[in-house]
């Protein structure tokens, strides 16, 4: 939860820093921000896909994605070009959408089944909560330092959450038998 509320709060904040990167350093217009905002969630979707082909959630691939998407996010930061922006914006936007399933899948399946919308409410208040307060902050620096530095704090802040929680014990994944046993959906039986 310490490195969702982190991505959350820096990383998750490209609605910010995408229309100053389009118009300030990119001389577009919203075409442009149209463009890379799509390119970005077809790399999400794929990520999202990507995590639903998994059997079981993963904490090492969860803090790995934070970490693919910081990376991919400086690249956009540092791109000299429109087009090196939006290639860089496929990886961020697959990390993202990886990132967010394997979150919810592991809590999903590793809480108590009394507690898990206790707990998926608490993922969706911890990732709604700290965006809004990220915002201000990406801007002053987007304000006083640039666009690119905006875009590439938050990489660094989600590729430092996700390399913290990798050296704190993140390769260690929860194995499905600490888990309680998944509800069967809508209550049948898999029998």
């Amino acid at each position: 939860m310490l490195a969702t509320t982190v991505v959350a709060t820096f990383g998750f904040n490209y609605q910010v820093t995408f229309p100053l990167l389009i118009s300030d350093v990119f001389g577009r217009e919203a075409d442009g921000l149209g463009s890379l905002f799509a390119i970005t969630s077809i790399g999400s979707f794929a990520g999202a896909l990507t995590s639903a082909r998994r059997r079981e959630p993963s904490l090492q691939l969860f803090l790995l994605a934070c970490m693919g998407m910081g990376v991919a996010a400086i690249g956009v930061s540092v791109s000299p070009g429109f087009l090196v922006a939006n290639a860089f914006s496929v990886p961020m936007g697959y990390c993202g959408g990886l990132l967010m399933s394997q979150l919810s899948g592991m809590l999903t399946a590793h809480s108590d089944p009394s507690m898990r919308s206790r707990v998926l409410a608490l993922q969706t208040v911890v990732f709604l909560g700290s965006t809004p307060i990220g915002g201000p902050i990406i801007g002053f620096i987007a304000d006083h330092f640039g666009a690119r530095w905006s875009m590439a704090s938050g990489g660094f802040a989600a590729a430092a959450a996700g390399a913290m929680g990798l050296m704190t014990g993140g390769r260690r994944t929860a194995s499905s038998s600490d888990a309680p046993a998944a509800p069967e959906p809508l209550g049948f039986s898999a029998r």
